[in-house]
Parts: structure tokens; sequence; C-alpha cells
């Protein structure tokens, strides 16, 4: 699980919480939320949540994926890869840590052993041997003890993990209002605000964008319903649906697009010597004024806010500017001259 957090929308600083499956287990999802909010305060005086990835996964024995699993797998992957055995590929290649980059792609490999559909900034479905996994990062160890503890483990078999991974992405924007869509914004941008949503976005998943049916059938596998309706129902949450829909351009430029603009914007003001008054009148004069209190507006600021807050970044960059093109010294030396005239 993944945590990412934000300073306000100019200052470019941000800090990225990555959980350990120990801790997960030793102390439980509220807590670790709890942990990345007091370690965020800790490094920022004040921060926004920016994001959280979200890998919901079941681990079980019993059933192993069939040699034809990813031929009745129904998902809207539109390219299906299948690769050799990693025989080849052994120590370079790892499903837990490594996206294969290829576009609206599933992929097959490891005897059969291992899935992975979708693409890496969209939702995407993993079926694996957990127990070789864990020996590969020798964490054989720890899942031994809690699968022995958890779901009465026996040895002779082997262990798999279906995983569901919901990027930052995804989970911001599920429900958001778009034009042929309408729905509940839900804004998912941090673990609290995940967890309510875990079990309805794991059936989500497993019936709406990836099912395993039967060779040519409708039917969804018995097995398949089992680990879509059995797991995460201790949690206590409300039923979400959720409506995939395309995002259609709105007439106003993306919101990275806006941030790298103003950014870039600031540090050509300090460069070229732009007063505070003149980069003032230079925002208010902008032609397209009305997009960017769009944009701010939906953060919280007007347009005296913003315009202050561009205005303390330019005074940022000036300061940035100096300390890296001159030293202090030479700088001194050429203020007691009355050589060079104070940027801030």
């Amino acid at each position: 699980m993944v945590s990412f957090y934000d300073k306000e929308w100019l200052d470019n600083a941000s800090i990225k919480v990555k959980f350990s499956p120990n801790l997960i287990y030793k102390e439980g999802v509220e807590r670790c939320a709890t942990i990345a909010d007091e370690l965020a305060s800790h490094l920022m005086f004040v921060f926004n949540h920016a994001g959280v990835d979200g890998h919901l996964c079941k681990d079980f024995q019993g059933w192993a994926p069939e040699v034809d699993f990813l031929h009745n797998v129904k998902t809207r992957t539109r390219i299906k890869r299948a690769l050799p055995s990693v025989g080849s590929l052994e120590g370079s290649l790892n499903l837990t840590h490594t996206e294969l980059d290829f576009s609206d792609c599933a992929i097959r490999y490891n005897a059969e052993k291992s899935f992975l559909m979708g693409k890496k900034n969209s939702v995407q479905c993993a079926l694996y041997s957990k127990m070789d996994e864990a020996k590969k990062s020798n964490k054989f160890k720890f899942w031994e003890e809690v699968y022995n503890e958890h779901m009465g483990y026996e040895k002779e078999k082997d262990v798999f993990r279906l995983e569901m991974r919901f990027p930052s992405t995804v989970l911001s924007n599920l429900g958001d209002k778009c034009k042929g869509g309408k729905g509940q914004i839900y804004g998912i941008n941090s673990i609290k605000e995940l967890i309510p949503h875990i079990p309805s976005l794991w059936k989500y998943a497993l019936y709406d964008l990836f099912r395993y049916h039967y060779k040519d059938s409708n039917v969804v596998r018995p097995e398949w319903q089992l680990l879509a309706d059995t797991p995460f129902n201790d949690l206590d949450y409300k039923p979400h649906t959720y409506q995939r829909v395309k995002i259609t351009n709105t007439g106003t430029d993306s919101d990275k697009n806006i941030s790298q603009m103003l950014g870039h914007l600031a540090a050509f003001m300090a460069k070229e010597g732009v007063t505070d008054y003149q980069a003032e009148q230079m925002l208010y004069n902008f032609p397209q004024r009305h997009i960017l209190n769009s944009y701010f507006k939906q953060k919280g600021l007007n347009q005296e806010q913003w315009i202050q807050k561009f205005i303390e970044k330019v005074e940022d960059k000036r300061i940035d500017l100096g300390l890296v093109t001159e030293s202090p010294f030479k700088f001194a030396q050429k203020y007691k001259n009355n050589e060079y005239e104070v940027p801030f």
C-alpha cells in the first residue's frame, strides 16, 4: 500500500510512504494510515493527501489457474501476450515489483503459474504463486507463519495470490462527474478514505473488470465467485457501485499542465528580474485568467489568494537562483558597492 502527500499547489515537494506486508500484518491498515499521517506531519508543516495506491489481494490454497485461464478471462484488455517460462529470465523478472510496459496487455509466464493483465496506469489483475515469490524475496518464513495461523496451511500445496492493483490515478477519479457519466464523487486520496471502499472495489474488479468464465460461455466460474464474495467482509463498509466512464476534455488544461506552466513562468519571471507588481499585473491581464480561476477554485483558493501564492513562489525562485548562480561572498561585495539590486 502506498500513500502520497503533497504540500501547497506550487511547492513541488512530496512524500511517498510505502508499507511492508510485515507492518500491515502487525499493525493493521487503519493504524498504518495513522502512522503515515504522523510521518507526513513531522516532515511537512502543511500537507494534503495527494493519492493512494491500493493493492487488494487474496491468498488461497486448493485451486490453481488452468492453462486456459488467460483465454477465458473477460476483460477490456485488447491485446494478449503469452511469454515462455521464466527459466531464461530467472533473477531478472519479479511479478510483484516489475511493471511490464505493454499497452493494454495480458501476460502469462512461469509455466502457467503467473498471469498479469492490464496497463500499469490502470487497474491490473495479477495471479501468481505466492510461495515462489516469497522464496525469491526471502520472505518465505514470514508468510508460512501467517498462513499457519490464518488459513490452515498445507505445506505440500502451493499458495496462490489473486491481486487487484488500483493506482492512485484511478482511485482519485472514481465517481468523478464527466460528459456521459453521472455519479457521486468519491475522491479517494488517502488510506482512511480507501478503507470503506475496499470490499466494493474488490467485487468491482472481479465482476466488472476481470471475470473468469467457462470456455465460450458468459457464466462466471464458481471459484471466481467465491474469491469475489468472501474477502474483506469483516470490514465495516457501505456497498458502493462504480462506473467506468471515458473522461473527456472539459475545455481547460489538465491540472498537471497548469501546475507545470505556472512553475516555469515563476522561474522565468525570477530570472528576468520581473518585479512583484509587474508579475501581478501580468496575471490580472492574462487572457485565460478565468481558466486559472476555475482551476484554483477547486482547490479552495480565490483569485487574490492564488495570485499571492504565485508571487511568493516567484520570490522563492529569486532566492534559489541567487544561491545557485553566485556565491554569497560575491553577492555581498556587489551589494556593498551598489552594483547589484537586491532581488527580493
